[in-house]
């Protein structure tokens, strides 16, 4: 052992002192850097000097420079922040849902319902009066115009929510290829694993990048053993070591609206989104909003429906000579509808109901579910199974048929059944009337009705004449200006269904309105059955209909109403206490990670005055070997 060991033992402690005075100044600059995780020096003894007894210290080695982390901590605190930002973007679309609901309060659907059934009331006390008349159609236009606000708004908000889609897309491919870049970065600065965990700057900015895409779309983070973390979201890579898949999305319709569904570029396949913004914007978008409009919609349609059905059975203050059908169809000669059940559970793309089973290919026909969760969606048959009765759809339903729900394929916008329904035509003069019955067979054996049978049946009434326009609508005339005509007890549905003498124009709440017709002349609103002075019949039916169950099989129109707007209430407050609970566990996470990995300026000065006590001691070691050395030369 020399006295020039001994230097270098000096040597040693002052350049780890003076790493570990970089390392706290590294920290102390650091301190507010997010995503930074302090670093400590890890020192080590070195090497000791062998001699016969005994061995002597030869001073300090800098091991490495370490960061301090539990990556335990850091996935449970990307899991929350996913939940939360997910919890966050449904939150605020039904706060907006919510507002928009409550932009119509004192004078929602619910008051409008009140005050048409209330108008309608007065009608059915004078049904000859024309100002009453006015005020049953000016009700009836006003709640058709607030059902046409919501249901624009709510597209409207569907189309941002998509915009919003596409724009958090472009960002995640953004992290992800930064990821794959510093994945290269970090592997070549460890020598492929050999310095593993060296590289502490860049891997902070790793997991601040990682935490970043978790609050876009959950992911799951893997280290492989050469310091690369591949990334998936499911079950399928974002990044794979220092290559990223990018995805892109997918447009198709939904009631009306285009909506871009997340998939990978290089295959198509489906991302799986189990959290984050990206899965708060497409349930926000398709869950929330979209079941609010599906609603709207089931309203709409039940209103119009209930409204032409009553309408369409009546007579005015004058009756018809001449009567064009709103509706159409392309093929006049395949029956009016199939209706039937789903018999077993299905794909959402799909439909079953084994009553089709050599049944005639429906292909290229209009389908229309009647029940269930997927109520009043329509969509094209692309093929048929005719072996076990399967219906191939053009797109999903939202979701799966259930067992028993009902459906039916047809081109008119409402149901028609098996049933019949009356003309009744009128002597304006003489006051006699003459009723004919016209049949709607759809029973499914033999041959069913079809538009065709039905202008048939209209021609072949005396004093009427029927035909087909150049587009497919029904026209029947009267014989002459003295001879009239109105209907009476369809229990077929075909009359509303077809928009012979109709309430409502439209079927859903973006397009219904009230009939110009009736607006043009309000005599033609239906007040009674009969050509009787005073009959009020017809109008008490449509007061009837205030108390009708319809929707659903039980519920009223404002029942119904009040159920959507309740729901919305209940999931608004329901969602904020689950984004208040996920942002205390979120803090709670990042406090406990501050703990941890949080840069101490206290400590960190404490650090300093420690690591520079030390520098200062080395360099007097340092200063008495030089003196020792000094006086050993002088005495030689």
């Amino acid at each position: 052992m020399t006295l020039f060991s001994s230097l270098n033992t000096g040597l040693t402690g002052l350049q780890a002192m003076m790493s570990a005075l970089q390392t706290t100044g590294h920290n102390i600059s650091n301190a507010s850097t997010p995503g930074f995780s302090r670093q400590r020096v890890d020192l080590q003894a070195s090497q000791p000097l062998n001699l016969p007894r005994f061995q002597v210290g030869r001073g300090v080695t800098l091991e490495g420079v370490q960061r301090i982390v539990d990556q335990g901590v850091e996935q449970r605190l990307r899991d929350s922040q996913a939940s939360l930002s997910s919890l966050g973007a449904q939150k605020d679309t039904l706060d907006q849902l919510e507002a928009l609901f409550g932009a119509l309060s004192g004078s929602d659907l619910g008051a409008q319902l009140s005050s048409l059934f209330n108008s309608i009331q007065d009608f059915s006390l004078n049904p000859e009066d024309l100002s009453t008349r006015r005020e049953v159609l000016g009700n009836a236009a006003t709640l058709a115009q607030s059902l046409n606000f919501l249901d624009t708004r709510i597209r409207t908000s569907r189309t941002q929510l998509n915009e919003d889609v596409k724009t958090t897309v472009g960002d995640i491919n953004k992290i992800a290829h930064e990821l794959a870049d510093i994945n290269q970065q970090i592997v070549a600065a460890e020598h492929s694993g050999l310095d593993n965990g060296a590289a502490n700057d860049l891997r902070d900015r790793r997991d601040q990048l990682l935490q970043d895409l978790s609050n876009l779309v959950k992911v799951t983070a893997v280290e492989s053993s050469n310091g690369d973390v591949n990334v998936l979201a499911g079950s399928a890579f974002l990044v794979f070591g220092s290559q990223a898949f990018d995805i892109t999305t997918k447009e198709s319709a939904d009631n009306g609206v285009i909506v871009d569904t997340p998939v990978f570029t290089n295959q198509a396949a489906p991302v799986a989104v189990e959290g984050g913004k990206l899965q708060g914007l497409l349930q926000g978008r398709d869950g929330v909003l979209g079941q609010a409009g599906r609603d709207l919609n089931v309203l709409a349609h039940a209103i119009a429906f209930e409204f032409n059905r009553v309408q369409s059975t009546g007579q005015g203050l004058q009756r018809f000579s001449d009567l064009t059908s709103l509706q159409s169809v392309q093929d006049v000669s395949t029956e009016l509808a199939l209706e039937g059940k789903a018999t077993s559970a299905s794909t959402p793309d799909t439909l079953t109901d084994s009553s089709l089973v050599g049944a005639a290919d429906p292909t290229g026909r209009s389908i229309q579910v009647l029940s269930g969760q997927n109520s009043l969606e329509t969509r094209l048959i692309t093929g048929f199974d005719g072996v076990t009765g399967t219906i191939f759809l053009d797109r999903a339903m939202p979701k799966p048929l259930a067992i028993g729900d009902r459906y039916q394929i047809k081109e008119l916008p409402f149901p028609v059944v098996n049933g019949s329904f009356d003309v009744v035509v009128t002597n304006e003069v003489t006051g006699l009337q003459q009723t004919s019955t016209v049949t709607i067979d759809l029973d499914r054996i033999g041959a069913d009705t079809t538009w065709n049978d039905v202008v048939a049946q209209l021609n072949a009434i005396p004093n009427l004449s029927a035909q087909l326009t150049p587009d497919n609508h029904i026209q029947i005339r009267s014989a002459s200006n003295d001879i009239r005509f109105s209907f009476a007890a369809d229990t077929s549905g075909f009359l509303a269904a077809a928009g012979l003498n109709s309430f409502f124009t439209g079927s859903t709440a973006g397009d219904v309105a009230v009939n110009d017709a009736l607006n043009v002349n309000p005599q033609l609103l239906s007040g009674a059955q009969t050509n009787r002075t005073g009959d009020n019949s017809n109008a008490l039916a449509f007061a009837a209909l205030r108390d009708l169950a319809s929707i659903d099989g039980g519920s009223t129109f404002e029942n119904f109403y009040q159920g959507i707007v309740g729901g919305i209430g209940v999931q608004a407050g329901e969602f904020k206490d689950r984004f208040d609970t996920q942002s205390s566990l979120a803090q709670q996470l990042q406090n406990q990670r501050e703990r941890i990995s949080g840069v101490n300026i206290d400590e960190e000065a404490v650090s300093m005055i420690e690591f520079q006590r030390a520098f200062q001691a080395s360099a007097r070691f340092i200063g008495v070997i030089d003196d020792l050395l000094n006086t050993l030369i002088s005495a030689v």
